[in-house]
């Protein structure tokens, strides 16, 4: 048996929570992508230098 429901129109409280809770989720979204980007632009790239001297710990290993 598949229940049923009376579909109501939408007041106007209902429709500002929805606007609410619909921008507070894009705010938060967006503040997590944000951070994420600054992350991976704050990184520094690594040198000749430490390249080689891992190149070479790999090479002591084997």
């Amino acid at each position: 048996m598949t229940p049923r429901y009376v579909r109501n129109r939408a007041t106007r409280r209902d429709n500002t929570i929805a606007i609410l809770i619909s921008s507070v989720v894009a705010v938060g979204t967006a503040a997590g992508v944000f951070y994420f980007a600054r992350l991976l632009l704050a990184r520094e790239p690594l040198g000749r230098s430490l390249k080689e001297e891992s190149k070479g710990a790999l090479k002591a290993e084997k």
